[in-house]
């Protein structure tokens, strides 16, 4: 899935100056990770992790908040939706992030994504957008697979 070598402490020669998040600060952070990015039609970063869709969006009045969203790479069916709405409650409940939803879509089948959000007002160093970026990555796809376990899929 993702490199952790360094403990997420810091980047290879990054700066433990606070700056503004910017997409071209967090491209170059996931270049340094030798994680493949793209850009989507919308101008969205993203990225594919353990099969799952993550996109990094900066949102906000003043566009100083990080918003990483994961998607589930497939849709369930709506015969799992009760289940599904107790394990997003149950994960809510016992875990702090990230923050999980489903969406019924247009075809009837559940869509799943997770988010977490920070905002960098006051900016951050690449240390602190790293631990954010590894933080949601590994706890999306732990998030995706407990939930994929407990439908049986």
């Amino acid at each position: 899935m993702m490199g952790t070598e360094n403990g997420g402490a810091s980047l290879p020669g990054a700066s433990s100056a606070v700056a503004p998040v910017t997409q071209e600060r967090l491209k170059a952070i996931l270049d340094s990770k030798n994680w493949h990015w793209f850009i989507d039609n919308e101008g969205d970063l993203g990225g594919i992790w353990d099969g799952n869709t993550f996109f990094f969006m900066l949102v906000g009045k003043e566009s100083t908040i990080l918003r990483i969203q994961g998607n589930l790479n497939r849709r369930l069916s709506m015969e799992h939706l009760d289940e599904v709405r107790e394990f997003i409650l149950e994960w809510h409940r016992d875990k702090l992030w990230p923050t999980a939803a489903h969406h019924i879509t247009d075809d009837g089948d559940l869509r799943i994504e997770i988010d977490h959000c920070i905002d960098w007002e006051c900016g951050a160093s690449d240390a602190q957008l790293l631990q954010q970026i590894e933080c949601t990555l590994g706890t999306g796809n732990q998030f995706f697979d407990a939930l994929l376990e407990r439908v049986g899929e």
